[in-house]
């Protein structure tokens, strides 16, 4: 355990300087759209009025646009973006481990205190804000030789980190789905209402950016050209993110079909008298 814990401290600490001092990336300034640009999803921000590519998103609170923006973090108060992705992520990985493993560890230490005695009076009318729950489990005689601020403060960081470690998960598990789907955020929201729309006019909607649940998760967390999940995910490793934000045409790094270059399906759309376009 003391192994395990020290692994976890260093990843939490490493993951979490990276993600915040580590910048998201920014397009480069361009002096104007051409054709070629466009094929690639660019557009022009209104907000800085300069040109983005495609995933690219302008943050208020930074004032710029933002690579393949997520969200902007307060706790990392940095933006999530294509350089600084796998940090935050993997941060939350960690620190949900490290929280399950001292509220395990002080859990455990609470119940060694709370197993075998016959007095629970004495519990009852003990000046603790757990009085009543540490009666219902105060069975263990060397409970009463312990103070009540020592018993107290372990059962506050227990109840502390089941409520942060309940929160982590609600937000950890969102974002695995979302990477699972090649998804940011911002972009659920934007593919949501893409498929919306898609549906009313007889189409399908096809992320462009979604080559499969591992494919997936090996461009993001890196894992090409010969890196490993041990040397580059379990330990701390600076890599840089793959691609440089501006082009998405990654498939063929994990030897993937583009998703819609690949599969030119055609649907018929009721609304335009018959004419095929591609999903």
């Amino acid at each position: 355990s003391v192994l395990y814990g020290h692994w976890l401290l260093i990843n939490v600490v490493f993951h979490y300087y990276k993600g915040v001092t580590t910048k998201p990336g920014s397009p480069l300034p361009a002096q104007r759209i051409d054709e070629s640009l466009l094929d690639d999803g660019w557009t022009i921000c209104k907000k800085c009025d300069q040109p983005r590519p495609a995933r690219a998103h302008h943050c208020r609170l930074c004032g710029v646009c933002v690579l393949k923006m997520d969200h902007h973090c307060p706790w990392l108060n940095n933006c999530v973006g294509h350089n600084n992705h796998r940090y935050f992520m993997l941060f939350i990985i960690y620190i949900w481990q490290a929280v399950l493993f001292v509220m395990c560890t002080s859990g455990n230490y609470a119940l060694s205190l709370m197993v075998g005695s016959r007095s629970i009076a004495h519990w009852l009318l003990s000046e603790t804000p757990f009085k009543f729950v540490l009666a219902l489990f105060a069975t263990n005689p060397e409970m009463h030789t312990r103070t009540v601020g020592e018993v107290t403060m372990v059962m506050l960081l227990f109840f502390i980190c089941f409520g942060v470690w309940i929160g982590l998960t609600i937000l950890g598990g969102w974002h695995l789905y979302l990477i699972s789907k090649a998804e940011t955020s911002i972009e659920w929201n934007d593919n949501r209402i893409s498929s919306m729309e898609s549906f009313r006019r007889g189409k399908v909607f096809v992320n462009p950016y979604n080559y499969g649940m591992k494919n997936n998760w090996k461009l993001f967390l890196g894992l090409v050209h010969n890196r490993s999940f041990v040397r580059h995910v379990l330990l701390p490793s600076g890599h840089p993110p793959i691609g440089n934000g501006s082009k998405w045409n990654l498939g063929y790094l994990v030897k993937a079909p583009e998703p819609i270059q690949a599969r030119q399906d055609y649907q018929t759309n009721p609304d335009t008298n018959g004419k095929v376009f591609p999903v």
